[in-house]
């Protein structure tokens, strides 16, 4: 009896095993197949990345383009060399904000940054000459006080009527002369003129008004660009106080020596101290607001940044406008205030005798029953 026969072919028994010759050869052809599979995959994903990233360049460069408002550079259609996209990035190189290497990931992110700031509000004029930065309102930089106050139309009379037989123009005369909270005239010009034509009649005007000659400064009501300078000594090297007009004046020499942009010194306002005068004895630096009358000339003190005055080093920033506080021109003791509002309580419940709760008595002792 053959044992082997009876061995495999028994019912449930495993097939016989392949020839160890067959199993390699066999190995080697699927793997052979498999290889080529995975090296054309390889190539396809390659062509698709190299597409996904000029797509992605060009996407930004038309970003960036028309953000920055310029023409769009052109790219190479997808079967030209990558070698005539260098020469051509060669014969027109991209500014150094636009490179794609200075590109971060998120492109969108980036165009707010490149875009300069508002720094201030465009304005325009009111229509009303009672209201603020009205073209037709001139202020006179001397306070009055209020007792020698002249209002109504008899200073109004002989305003024109001085100003008719100095210009000989009917067209240039008043219309109001009001008051400022600090006591400076504000005077109001006529629908037929501005207060740039009332400015060279500054002293006849103020002369009219208080009676006495002399030269005065007045200005044109228009908005106000104030930058803050930090950081400035109160005290020059030797120990003397400073004013911010000495301070300006340094500043102004040291800007048209070292820099060739130019400036416009000439200011409606004078600048002031941010602190009071009685407590900037006691500090030995503080801050400096310079009100300028355009707002190219702020933009441009503001963005220089830092000043050396004195051998200190000093820093701008924007100036933030407050209200004041006290709003109102009247004195405090015609208001005096009001005393608090009385209140009668009312009476408390326990107060009636009616209502008063009952003592409490104890039950008596009963027997215990038996």
């Amino acid at each position: 009896m053959d044992h082997n026969k009876l061995k495999h072919g028994r019912p449930g028994s495993d097939p016989p095993t392949p020839p160890p010759a067959a199993k390699r050869r066999l190995d080697t052809v699927e793997v052979s197949a498999l290889q080529k599979q995975i090296a054309a995959l390889a190539d396809q994903l390659a062509k698709q990345a190299e597409e996904i990233t000029r797509l992605q360049r060009a996407v930004s460069d038309l970003t960036e383009a028309q953000t920055h408002k310029i023409q769009p550079p052109t790219t190479a259609p997808p079967n030209m060399p990558a070698q005539n996209n260098n020469e051509q990035s060669k014969g027109n190189p991209e500014p150094a904000c636009l490179a794609p290497s200075a590109q971060p990931k998120h492109a969108p992110h980036q165009q707010k940054a490149c875009r300069p700031p508002r720094l201030w509000k465009n304005h325009t004029p009111p229509l009303n000459p009672l209201h603020r930065n009205s073209t037709r309102r001139l202020i006179i930089d001397t306070p009055i006080p209020q007792d020698n106050h002249r209002i109504g139309r008899a200073v109004v009379e002989d305003i024109n009527n001085r100003l008719l037989e100095k210009t000989k123009d009917e067209k240039i005369c008043v219309d109001a002369v009001l008051y400022s909270r600090t006591g400076r005239p504000v005077i109001i010009a006529a629908m037929t003129t501005d207060a740039e034509a009332l400015l060279p009649h500054r002293h006849l005007i103020m002369e009219t008004i208080t009676g006495r000659q002399g030269k005065t400064r007045a200005y044109v009501d228009r908005p106000q660009f104030r930058v803050k300078l930090n950081g400035v000594p109160t005290k020059d090297p030797a120990g003397k106080p400073l004013t911010a007009a000495v301070v300006l004046n340094y500043i102004s020499g040291i800007w048209a020596r070292y820099n060739d942009m130019e400036i416009n010194w000439k200011l409606d306002h004078q600048p002031s101290w941010i602190t009071p005068p009685e407590e900037l004895a006691k500090k030995s630096h503080s801050t400096i607001v310079i009100p300028f009358n355009d707002k190219e000339t702020a933009t441009k003190f503001y963005r220089y940044k830092d000043f050396l005055v004195f051998g200190e080093r000093c820093r701008t920033s924007l100036y933030t406008d407050h209200p004041p506080k006290n709003r109102s021109i009247h004195k405090q003791d015609e208001h005096p205030p009001r005393p608090p509002l009385q209140i009668p309580k009312p009476p408390q419940c326990n107060s009636s005798p009616l209502l008063q709760p009952m003592p409490r008595v104890n039950p008596p002792d009963l027997p215990h029953p038996l």
